[in-house]
């Protein structure tokens, strides 16, 4: 083969592998919402309700607090609502919070905005639905029970446009009446979630996907509740089957002395309980945040050598009440946020302000405390 031969075979191939690449970049753009979206840009569904910055001091701390983050005269407000906030609509549990892409958090809002638009329309309709402004002409019987174009598709609210693709997706498995937002990204946690739910478990999210996420997501009280499955649901998912086979169902956690007891920390489901000589749970399972890259939980056994329950970090410092040290600067102390949050913590192991106070309650100094596993990577 010639010279000019082999420069036009070589032009022939380069042109074809740019074409190759094109497609795939046009095809990858075009099926975004296909791909799991990276932890690391997601935001909370909805806003956190309000929480303590540190625990007021009393006299069971042991010591004083190493620095004064807040005065002790500001109203403080725990990770739960008092009884007479209780009733308190703005508040939100951070453990409950799903994270979610920012852009599904806009069609989320524009979806709501779009289906208050069509009730308050609906209303002003409503005096017209027989007779004159029926959808039949006579008696308007297709539009009685008042939800636009679920029985009347050739009516004035007929299957067109972006409501109609909201009923082409409840008939694939979406919302049963197209009145709930059910998102189409593909979550983080795709195949693990698929797996605990027994779906099919391909890694790409589907309308019947949508649906069954949306609905464990309900029943735990998850929101936003839009069938995305991002950390919390999935961390919720690991609780569950904790909780359902025994934390130390595997064994990995030690049995303490007779009449002792020992906290286990398992990096790998990012789960603390304790339990007694018996191997009996004690407290938990609970969720928890540990160390992120470059600032790992220590792994081994330790004891608790320093409890100070509001401790404030001479580093960072953030506030880390119910401190309980174990290993150097390390400890079991409460968030103010969530615990699902990433990427994790500068290698303590954050709980809930909930159960951080009630482990506060349970242990005391001494106690044993084993870690094991690794954070796993998102």
């Amino acid at each position: 083969m010639g010279t000019y031969a082999r420069s036009r075979v070589r032009l022939f191939v380069t042109a074809v592998i740019a074409l190759a690449a094109l497609g795939t970049h046009t095809t990858a753009a075009a099926d975004d919402d296909d791909r799991p979206v990276p932890v690391d840009r997601l935001v909370p569904g909805v806003p956190f309700g309000p929480a303590a910055s540190r625990q007021v001091d009393t006299p069971d701390q042991g010591a004083p607090p190493l620095r004064i983050g807040v005065s002790t005269a500001e109203p403080l407000r725990s990770a739960a609502p008092s009884e007479d906030e209780a009733e308190d609509d703005d508040w939100v549990d951070p453990q409950l919070v799903e994270f979610v892409p920012a852009e599904d958090a806009e069609r989320a809002k524009k979806f709501q905005e779009e289906r208050a638009a069509e009730e308050e329309d609906e209303g002003s309709h409503d005096g017209g639905r027989d007779g004159e402004g029926g959808r039949d002409g006579e008696d308007g019987q297709d539009g009685e029970d008042g939800e636009y174009g679920r029985d009347g598709q050739d009516g004035e609210y007929g299957r067109d446009g972006e409501y109609a693709e909201r009923r082409e997706d409840e008939e694939d498995g979406g919302s049963s009446d197209g009145r709930e937002y059910c998102t189409s990204f593909t979550g983080p946690f795709q195949r693990e979630v698929e797996k605990r739910l027994r779906l099919r478990v391909n890694g790409e999210q589907s309308p019947a996907d949508c649906a069954e996420i949306r609905s464990y997501q309900k029943s735990r009280g998850i929101v936003p509740a839009s069938g995305f499955a991002g950390p919390t649901t999935w961390g919720h998912l690991r609780l569950d089957e904790a909780t359902g086979k025994g934390p130390n169902a595997s064994r990995r956690c030690p049995a303490p002395a007779k009449g002792k007891r020992i906290v286990c920390i398992d990096l790998n489901r990012q789960l603390l309980w304790v339990q007694t000589s018996s191997t009996k749970v004690f407290f938990g399972p609970v969720a928890i945040r540990s160390g992120r890259k470059g600032y790992l939980t220590r792994t081994g056994r330790f004891t608790v050598y320093w409890r100070h329950k509001n401790h404030v970090s001479d580093i960072y410092d953030a506030p880390m009440p119910y401190s309980q040290f174990f290993s150097g600067g390390q400890a079991m102390h409460a968030t103010p946020g969530s615990v699902y949050k990433a990427p994790g913590s500068h290698g303590c192991i954050n709980l809930s302000n909930r159960n951080a106070r009630l482990l506060w309650n349970l242990l005391k100094l001494n106690e044993a405390v084993y870690v094991w596993g690794a954070k796993p990577a998102v």
